[in-house]
């Protein structure tokens, strides 16, 4: 999981950079991101916040919701609450430690 404790009704993006590194060294820590333990990584970081604008010299790579994008030099983005509705069972959506708030 790229973003432990996320939720998906905190109305935050959760923002991921991992930093580049040696082959080697993202050889070792990919088992981190299926076992869990990610965020000990050290070139991993994680900052939660309802919009953010990236930008950089040249062109660079990013995901969006997953999927890769064409690079860009700046990306805006921001979290619109309540636009999507997402139907879980009844179990996902009462698990204290499961993807929602309690409200």
């Amino acid at each position: 999981m790229i973003a432990p404790g996320s939720r998906l009704d905190d109305g935050l993006l959760e923002i991921v950079i991992v930093e580049d590194a040696p082959p080697l060294e993202i050889l070792v820590n990919v088992p981190r991101l299926y076992l869990g333990g990610i965020e000990r990584f050290r070139r991993y970081r994680r900052i939660a916040a309802p919009e953010a604008v990236l930008t950089g010299p040249a062109p660079f790579a990013h995901h969006r919701d997953g999927e890769p994008e064409a690079g860009s030099d700046r990306l805006e983005v921001r979290v619109q609450p309540l636009a999507l509705a997402v139907l879980v069972p009844r179990r996902t959506a009462e698990d204290p430690t499961g993807p929602f708030i309690k409200a």
